[in-house]
C-alpha cells in the first residue's frame, strides 16, 4: 500500500525494482546480445557460448550482429531507453556437420530455428552471466518454470563458480 507518505518512495523504488523482465523472452535476448557486443574482450560471448553447448545442443560458434547492419550505438539507445523488447539482433549458431563419420565445415544456423529451450537457455543465461560480474542480487520467481530441471541446476551452480562469478553475485 503506498497511502503511508513516509513509504511511499520506497514503495515506488521496490515496485519499479521488481518488475520482472524474467518472463519476457526478446527483452532477454536483447540484454544478453547487447552486452555480447559491449564485451571487447570477448569473455562473456565464450561464456555464453559453453553454456549453451555443456547441454548438447550441438551449438560449436555464435554470431551476433545488429539487425540490417543498423550501428551499435543507435540500437543500444533503442533497447535501452525506446523499446526494450523489440527483436533487433541477428543472431546464428554454428553447428558441426557430418558426411557419414566425416567432419565438414560447420553450418550457421539462423536462432529463430533452435529449440525454445535453448534460446530461453541463450537469453537467461547470458543475461545472468553479463550481471555477474557486477556482484549484484538477481531474483528470479520460478526459475524452473520454462527450463529442463538439469538446466536450472546448471544455472544455480553457475553461482557457485568463482569463474562465473568472480564477484559473488547472489
Amino acid at each position: 500500500n503506498n497511502n503511508n507518505e513516509h513509504l511511499k518512495e520506497v514503495f515506488i523504488a521496490l515496485r519499479a525494482l521488481l518488475q520482472s523482465p524474467w518472463n519476457d523472452y526478446q527483452y532477454l535476448v536483447n540484454q544478453t546480445s547487447e552486452s555480447i557486443l559491449m564485451d571487447n574482450s570477448g569473455e562473456l560471448k565464450n561464456k555464453v557460448k559453453e553454456l549453451l553447448s555443456s547441454f548438447d545442443t550441438g551449438i560449436q560458434g555464435l554470431s551476433i550482429k545488429t539487425k540490417g547492419g543498423a550501428p551499435f550505438e543507435i540500437i543500444h539507445g533503442v533497447v535501452k531507453y525506446l523499446k526494450p523488447n523489440a527483436d533487433m539482433f541477428e543472431i546464428q549458431t554454428k553447428h558441426k556437420l557430418f558426411d557419414g563419420d566425416t567432419e565438414l565445415e560447420g553450418v550457421e544456423v539462423l536462432f529463430d530455428i533452435e529449440s525454445y529451450g535453448t534460446r530461453r537457455l541463450y537469453g537467461l543465461g547470458g543475461y545472468i552471466l553479463s550481471l555477474m560480474n557486477s556482484g549484484v542480487a538477481i531474483i528470479i520467481d520460478e526459475l524452473n518454470s520454462s527450463f529442463h530441471p538439469l538446466m536450472t541446476e546448471a544455472i544455480i551452480k553457475l553461482f557457485h563458480n568463482p569463474e562465473t562469478n568472480p564477484n559473488n553475485a547472489q
